[in-house]
C-alpha cells in the first residue's frame, strides 16, 4: 500500500484527528458492567491461561481481555491505561477503513471512507470502551482486506499468512466474527475465478479452513452459553432494526437514513443489474461492481444470518454487536460522494458531510461522551465522606464496585453481608457504609438493606446516570449509642 507524498500525510492527518477525537473526554465516565468484567479478567496478577479459564464464564473469546492483560503488566492498572489500549485499536480502525475502501475501488473512495470513519459516533464510543468491538471492527476489515487480496489478485503466500493471522485473531476477539466468514464464503462464490481456483484449490482451501480449525477450542464454549437463557436486553428480530442500527451508528436520523437507503439502492442495483440497459447508469458504476458486490454481500449475510436465527429462537440481535457493518455502509456512502461529477458540488457535499457529523458528536442530545453509569462516582462521593470507611457493597456481582473501592485505596470491604456483620461486630467503628447497586439488587436486600446491631441509617444518596436512571444508592450507618443528637439525613441529588 504506497502512497503518495501527498496522500501519506493526509492519511497520517486524518489518522491524528481519529486520535485526537477519541482522546477528548475519553475518560469522562467511569467503566459500565461489561468493561468491568474486562478489568477483572485482565488483573495483572493473573495469566495468560488464568485470564483464559476466566473468560469460559462467558460466551465471548479471550484476545482482547489477554491484550488487555498483556498492556496492563506494563502500563498501570487503571480506567485511563484500560481506555488508550482500545482507543489505539480504535485509530488503527480508521486506517482499516481506508485501506479496504482503497483496494476495493480507489484512492479517493478510501480517503472519503477515511473521514466519516474518524467522525463515526459509534466508532469514537467503541474505541473509548474497554471492551472488544473496537478490535473486531479493525481486525474484521483487516481480515476482508487479505480476503480480497487473496481471490482477486491471486493467491500469494503473505497475504495467505497474514488473512490466517488476522482472521483467526478476530474469530478470538468475538462470536459475531463467525458471520464475517459467512460473509466472505458468499463472496467467494460470487467473485472467485474459478479457473485461477482449479490450480491452487488445496492452497485456498487450507488457507480459508485454518483459521476456523484453530478456533474449534472455543466453539464447545460458545455453545455451552449459547443454550443459557439470555437476558430482556436484547431486541426482537425486525426488519425495522436495519433503520434503528444505522442510526445508532450515526447518532442521527438524516445520515442513518440517506445511509441505509444507498446501501439498499446499491443492493436493488446488484440484484436487477442484468436487466438495465441504460448506459447512464452502466458508466456510472462503471468498475466498481466487484467493490459493490463485496460490501453488498457483506451486509446483507451479516445481518440476516443473525437475524433469521432470532426470529425462530432466541433473540441475538443487538446493535453493538454489528459495529462491522459500519464499514460497507461508510465506504458505499464515501463511493457515492466520490462519484459526484462536479468537483465543486462534490467538495460541498463532502464538506457539508463532515461539517454536520461533528456537530451531530457534540451538539446532538445524546453525546458520544455521556455518562452511563455511575460506580466510579458513587466511589469518588465515598472517599469524599471518609478516607477509611468501612464498607458493605450490594450487587448482583461483587467487582461492580470492588474495583473502585480499590482503586481509591479503601480496603475495609466486604461483599457478602454475613462476613461484613463479623467484621463490624468485632471493630465497632462509628460509622460504616453501604454501597447498593439499585439496576441489579440481589434477592435477599429487594425490601431494603437491614441496620447491624447498635446501628441505624443517617442519610442516603442516590446517583444517576446522564439520563437520570437510577444506578446506585450509598448509605450511611452510624452509632445509635454515639448519637447525642439526631442526624438530619442528606437529600437526594
Amino acid at each position: 500500500m504506497k502512497l503518495n507524498i501527498k496522500t501519506k500525510y493526509i492519511v497520517y492527518f486524518g489518522l491524528l484527528v481519529a486520535f485526537l477525537f477519541r482522546m477528548f473526554n475519553f475518560n469522562y465516565e467511569g467503566l459500565w458492567n461489561d468493561e468491568l468484567f474486562t478489568v477483572s479478567s485482565a488483573h495483572p496478577n493473573l495469566s495468560i491461561i488464568e485470564v483464559i479459564n476466566y473468560l469460559k464464564k462467558d460466551i465471548h473469546p479471550p484476545l482482547h481481555n489477554i491484550l488487555c492483560n498483556i498492556w496492563i503488566k506494563i502500563f498501570d492498572y487503571n480506567d485511563k491505561s484500560f481506555r488508550l489500549l482500545n482507543i489505539l485499536f480504535g485509530v488503527v480502525g480508521v486506517y482499516s477503513v481506508y485501506a479496504l475502501a482503497k483496494l476495493l475501488f480507489n484512492k479517493r473512495v478510501g480517503l472519503y471512507a477515511m473521514v466519516f470513519a474518524v467522525l463515526n459516533r459509534y466508532l469514537i464510543m467503541y474505541s473509548q470502551e474497554v471492551r472488544s468491538y473496537g478490535l473486531l471492527f479493525l481486525l474484521a476489515n483487516f481480515s476482508f482486506y487479505f480476503f480480497i487480496k487473496l481471490i482477486r489478485d491471486g493467491f500469494n503466500f503473505k497475504n495467505a499468512s497474514w488473512y490466517i493471522v488476522v482472521t483467526t485473531a478476530m474469530l478470538y476477539t468475538h462470536y459475531f466474527a463467525l458471520f464475517v466468514i459467512a460473509s466472505q464464503f458468499f463472496c467467494f462464490l460470487f467473485l472467485i475465478d474459478w479457473k485461477a481456483f482449479k490450480k491452487r484449490a488445496l492452497k485456498y482451501i487450507v488457507t480459508f479452513l485454518l483459521p476456523n480449525l484453530l478456533f474449534l477450542f472455543w466453539v464447545p464454549i460458545i455453545f455451552k452459553h449459547l443454550d443459557k437463557p439470555r437476558g430482556g436486553w436484547r431486541d426482537e428480530a425486525s426488519l425495522s432494526l436495519l433503520f434503528e442500527y444505522s442510526h445508532d451508528f450515526f447518532n442521527d436520523q438524516i445520515l442513518s437514513v440517506v445511509s441505509i437507503c444507498l446501501v439498499i439502492i446499491t443492493f436493488l442495483y446488484l440484484i436487477a443489474r442484468k436487466l438495465i440497459q441504460f448506459k447512464e447508469i452502466k458508466v456510472f458504476f462503471n468498475k466498481s461492481n466487484y467493490g459493490l458486490v463485496v460490501l453488498i454481500t457483506w451486509f446483507v449475510v451479516f445481518f440476516f444470518i443473525p437475524f433469521i436465527k432470532s426470529s425462530f429462537s432466541d433473540t441475538m440481535m443487538f446493535n453493538r454487536y454489528f459495529v462491522p457493518l459500519i464499514t460497507p455502509i461508510i465506504i458505499i456512502l464515501a463511493f457515492y460522494v466520490s462519484k459526484i461529477k462536479s468537483k465543486n458540488l462534490r467538495e460541498i457535499v463532502l464538506i457539508s458531510i463532515i461539517g454536520y457529523s461533528i456537530l451531530v458528536l457534540f451538539l446532538n442530545d445524546s453525546p458520544y461522551f455521556e455518562k452511563a453509569t455511575t460506580f466510579r462516582e458513587t466511589v469518588e462521593n465515598l472517599k469524599e465522606k471518609s478516607d477509611d470507611p468501612y464498607v458493605l457493597h450490594i450487587a448482583n456481582n461483587w467487582r461492580f464496585f470492588d474495583y473502585y473501592l480499590r482503586q481509591y485505596k479503601i480496603r475495609k470491604i466486604k461483599s457478602n453481608y454475613k462476613a461484613f456483620r463479623k467484621m463490624i461486630d468485632k471493630e465497632q467503628p462509628d460509622e460504616y457504609y453501604v454501597l447498593l447497586n439499585l439496576k441489579q439488587i440481589p434477592e435477599q436486600f429487594k425490601k431494603g438493606v437491614p441496620s447491624l446491631k447498635g446501628y441505624k441509617e443517617a442519610n442516603s444518596k442516590i446517583f444517576n446516570n446522564s439520563n437520570n436512571i437510577n444506578g446506585n444508592k450509598l448509605i450511611k450507618y452510624t452509632k445509635t449509642n454515639n448519637l447525642h443528637q439526631v442526624i438530619k439525613p442528606e437529600k437526594d441529588d
